[in-house]
């Protein structure tokens, strides 16, 4: 079966249709440089045509133990140039003043007349990209080790920090000064100018961009694992331009021309290519017998893995997607089953934001303004009188969608709420309050309170439907109350250390989140047991009526989604918030 695959694989590779079609228009492909080793970070000189590029060596890539060893080249009339005096990483091309500038481990530079490398600025930075619109006289450089962007000032020898882009392993600035990068979350992103919080593009398989540039239209392409895109700050999802048959390492435009580098090689698109099926290549190459074993190898892979990315949380399999990204980190997320929408807490570094609120279906999150003497500290649902309740630090409030702010009518008693818990079964509602964090119960629906004595205190609490309690006591070690028991049992494998963030789920079981896992309590075991690993820290955990799992983490809410066995990969829900 596999030799059949392999044949008809091969029998596609050299049928294919040499024409390729960027964009709706054929351009013809010719391998103008074959190099040992990775090119990457292509720039092309409009001036002269030279073809700037940093060549990768792979075998140091591949080997931990050793440092990647890189050069910097110029392609000119026809030959690589190496540029021998210093340890290159990058280039820039200044079009308005006529200079090219490197990037090294040990500054900025600049290439002189006889292509030689010469110190320019910012002595003993290590600058791994670089990047020069040709709108303005700015000059973007991103600085290793935390990858962050800066704007330098070439004529002050000054360099300021990019505020609201974290890092950046590819960059691109349009002409409008709208910032493209794609940093630790794998997903490329955009940060529009005069806005504060990016957007991310959505359709894009995470960790398969390659490389990124700006055509001679101001238009921002993408160099991905599967072909070229173009990401437009109006649109979150991109529109694919050409496919690509291997993986690109770097792209550059020269007006119409389209270079793009793959491992050993830099090919070149030119407009207006044929529109037959004619071939400039030999019958058979060792580059066309590598392609060939390449596809080979996907095919096999793909085939032996899954149709889409899945997530494993206990027993059964979830998607992610992603439904916000904020400026800070979400805690306290609460879900209202009537409507979808999510209430948190959102706090910046070293100071809490208030209760924002994200609607099912909006564009962003909003804030719920508080009056003046209050401080919204909690969220609770009560399904059952379709009541919201606002905990503050003067007594509990109501609120309704109606109303733009959260205010002090009527409040429900005066005490320093810090968080509430609503039980299911019976409705009755508690409260922790003040800096203790004592746990009260509020007595036969009424406004009067009554010291709830099984658990005095706690930072968190839940109720199971058997009545069993789990809790974070203050002394901040987790603990559950079995009705079977006369005390309260500590779990065990946890520290005192840690942040916990409890939870019911639909089935009536207790979740818990820790750093970046989820782990499933028992009353029969002091031993959690972990049901899921997330990859990141998680801040605030929710349970939906749709069994979708809402978890918070610094700048984003995702949401899980079941995968149905009959419908392995459902489609993305583009009814998700960007900013």
């Amino acid at each position: 079966m596999l030799l059949l695959l392999f044949l008809t694989i091969i029998g596609t590779v050299y049928s294919e249709n040499c024409s390729y079609i960027y964009n709706g228009s054929p351009y013809d492909r010719t391998a103008v440089l074959t190099i040992k080793g990775l090119p990457t970070n292509l720039v092309i000189n409009p001036v002269n045509d030279d073809l700037h590029f940093t060549l990768i060596d792979l075998d140091s890539l591949q080997n931990d133990r050793v440092q990647t060893k890189m050069d910097q080249y110029v392609f000119s009339q026809g030959q690589p140039i190496k540029i021998d005096n210093v340890n290159g990483q990058a280039a820039a091309v200044d079009v308005k003043n006529k200079k090219t500038y490197i990037a090294s481990d040990d500054g900025l530079y600049y290439l002189d007349e006889g292509n030689k490398a010469q110190f320019q600025s910012l002595k003993d930075d290590d600058i791994v990209q670089l990047f020069k619109p040709p709108s303005d006289d700015k000059l973007y450089a991103v600085l290793f080790p935390e990858n962050e962007v800066f704007v330098i000032d070439i004529k002050k020898n000054e360099k300021k920090k990019v505020e609201n882009v974290p890092c950046a392993f590819i960059l691109a600035v349009d002409a409008q000064e709208n910032i493209y990068y794609e940093c630790d979350s794998k997903y490329v992103k955009v940060i529009l100018k005069g806005f504060q919080e990016p957007i991310e593009f959505v359709g894009i398989a995470k960790n398969s961009a390659r490389a990124i540039a700006v055509d001679s239209y101001n238009r921002v392409v993408l160099a991905t694992n599967d072909g070229l895109y173009w990401v437009r700050p109006d649109n979150i999802i991109p529109t694919k331009f050409m496919d690509l048959d291997f993986v690109p390492s770097g792209l550059a435009f020269d007006y119409d021309d389209i270079y793009v580098a793959a491992s050993g090689v830099i090919y070149k698109y030119s407009a207006g290519g044929y529109t037959t099926n004619v071939c400039h290549e030999p019958a058979f190459t060792m580059r066309s017998l590598t392609k060939i074993l390449s596809v080979f190898a996907i095919f096999i892979a793909g085939y032996n893995t899954e149709k889409c990315e899945r997530i494993k949380i206990g027993n059964e399999y979830y998607k992610r997607q992603l439904i916000a990204t904020i400026d800070g980190y979400p805690t306290g997320m609460v879900i209202d089953p009537r409507t979808d929408h999510i209430f948190f807490i959102l706090h910046k570094r070293n100071y809490t934001k208030g209760i924002h609120l994200l609607k099912h279906g909006s564009l962003g999150i909003k804030e719920l303004p508080v009056s003046d003497e209050l401080l919204g500290q909690c969220v609770a649902i009560d399904t059952t009188n379709n009541i919201i309740y606002i905990g503050t630090n003067q007594g509990l409030v109501t609120y309704d969608y109606s109303r733009t702010e959260i205010t002090a009518e009527r409040p429900i008693g005066d005490d320093d709420v810090r968080s509430i818990f609503i039980d299911k079964t019976d409705n009755q509602m508690y409260i922790a309050t003040g800096s203790n964090h004592e746990i009260f119960r509020f007595m036969n629906g009424s406004a009067a309170v009554k010291r709830y004595d099984k658990i005095p205190k706690a930072y968190s609490f839940i109720l199971d439907s058997k009545g069993n309690a789990f809790y974070e006591y203050i002394d901040g070690r987790l603990y559950f109350f079995s009705v079977d028991l006369y005390e309260p049992i500590q779990y065990k494998g946890f520290t005192r250390e840690l942040k916990y963030i409890l939870q019911l789920n639909n089935n009536d079981e207790a979740i818990v989140a820790v750093k970046g896992s989820l782990f499933r309590l028992f009353t029969k075991s002091i031993l959690p047991v972990k049901i899921g690993q997330l990859g990141f820290k998680i801040t605030g955990l929710a349970f939906d009526h749709k069994n979708n799992i809402i978890i918070g983490t610094k700048g984003k809410i995702y949401r899980y989604k079941p995968i149905d066995t009959n419908d392995p990969c459902p489609a993305d829900d583009y009814f998700m918030s960007s900013i």
